[in-house]
């Protein structure tokens, strides 16, 4: 049956796919974001439909049976602190629909920066590099301490 689809009908996969970089996976905006705010990340990149499209809309009204419209809110304001997305055009009493674009700023994204306006720094991106950092001083240690241990006491 499906050698008499067209050819573009009969390599369509029968689900989609929402594709996010490996590079983004691994960088530390993405580590500092909490697990809601990387959950409508995903659910922005899922409505978009091909890959020339610019913006996106994702109300909070859709965005409900997932989650509360507070947790979106701060998931949202912590999109856009990061650099993952920019926000085109503001809805609520404005009668609209907030429209977003995926912005490339997470890449100039630094770990000491903050999350949001009282200042705290996200504990576990910290931990994770006080974590990278001890472990590459281990490896440096070692091979200078034989040297240095050899000799004795000074």
């Amino acid at each position: 049956m499906s050698r008499h689809l067209p050819k573009k009908q009969r390599d369509r996969l029968p689900y989609r796919f929402t594709p996010i970089e490996t590079v983004l996976l691994k960088s530390e905006a993405w580590l500092v974001l909490s697990h809601p705010a990387r959950v409508a990340y995903l659910h922005l990149k899922a409505e978009v439909n091909h890959k020339y499209q610019e913006t996106v809309e994702l109300t909070y009204e859709a965005m409900e049976p997932i989650m509360q419209r507070r947790t979106y809110a701060k998931a949202l304001r912590a999109l856009e602190e990061v650099g993952l997305i920019r926000r085109e055009q503001y809805g609520g009493l404005y009668r609209k629909k907030n429209v977003f674009s995926f912005s490339q700023q997470w890449k100039k994204y630094e770990a000491n920066r903050t999350i949001n306006s009282k200042g705290q720094v996200a504990k576990r991106l910290l931990s994770q590099v006080a974590k990278r950092l001890l472990s590459k001083e281990k490896e440096s240690d070692s091979s200078g301490i034989n040297a240095t241990c050899s000799g004795g006491f000074a």
